[in-house]
């Protein structure tokens, strides 16, 4: 992974880089001028990736350990169990889980294959915005109730402090809570009303609400999706052409026979 992969990723965003940065295309923030396609979804998943692929390298507990006996004091050559892996163990598998769900993300580009899924994967990323709304209404749900039912001096535990309150209703909102909860509630009554309007609030009226955009954003313009999703197979063609040396285009060239005639 780290002498194929990650030089490979390195040198795509170099040369991305420095053609986008010739021909102009860049993208103002700030006083700084950026390339292009770094504001892309894919970019930026492959530079994740790349970023985090230079951390692990930098944290792996197997480089950590060369030369050094692991925890049971056996001389192993390659081990990731010594007294300076254990160090970053935690750390190296947290990223390591960050750079698999880039790699299952890089596989979205493969959905060209078929209209159908490449019309559902652009939908998908057209309807995130609605899903962004739904996620800012629910926070402020939890802020707002959380902050309310602490204000009421409950002796319920989970509702001492704003955090843990947040962290209950989270937990109501996820269907996350024990079953001993409904019992729990019922002792503290001065509690159970704001919970039940949260719960109405949350669980009821908003995600219908989510349910009824969705349905008609999908409903509105899946047959338009289609017609991008054939755009996109086109411009991933296209872009794939310039990886293709000159010697290579030359044989499938000639491998047509255009020349002969039918």
């Amino acid at each position: 992974i780290y002498m194929v992969s990650w030089p490979s990723l390195a040198m795509d965003h170099v040369k991305r880089g420095r053609h986008d940065l010739r021909m102009q295309n860049v993208v103002s923030v700030g006083c700084f001028k950026l390339p292009a396609h770094l504001f892309e979804f894919n970019s930026i998943v492959s530079l994740s990736l790349c970023i985090i692929l230079f951390v692990m390298l930098t944290l792996c507990p197997i480089l950590h350990c060369l030369g050094k006996p692991n925890v049971e004091g056996e001389d192993i050559i390659f081990t990731e169990r010594c007294e300076d892996g254990d160090r970053y163990l935690s750390t190296y598998a947290f990223f390591s889980m960050c750079g698999m769900l880039c790699y299952w993300f890089l596989l979205a580009d493969l959905s060209v294959f078929s209209n159908r899924v490449s019309a559902f994967a652009i939908i998908f990323g057209h309807v995130t915005s609605e899903v962004g709304l739904f996620l800012v209404g629910v926070i402020f749900a939890l802020g707002a109730f959380a902050t309310a039912i602490v204000a009421l001096k409950s002796d319920h535990e989970g509702y001492a402090s704003i955090p843990l309150g947040a962290l209950s209703l989270m937990q109501v909102f996820l269907g996350m809570n024990s079953a001993d909860w409904s019992h729990e509630i019922e002792d503290h009554a001065v509690v159970f009303v704001p919970i039940s309007v949260f719960v109405f609030l949350s669980k009821i009226y908003m995600v219908n609400l989510l349910i009824a955009q969705l349905s008609c954003i999908y409903s509105a313009t899946f047959l338009d999706m289609l017609g991008w999703a054939r755009l996109k197979r086109g411009e991933v063609c296209v872009a794939s052409m310039g990886s293709v040396g000159a010697a290579r285009w030359q044989r499938f060239l000639a491998s047509l026979r255009l020349e002969e005639r039918v």
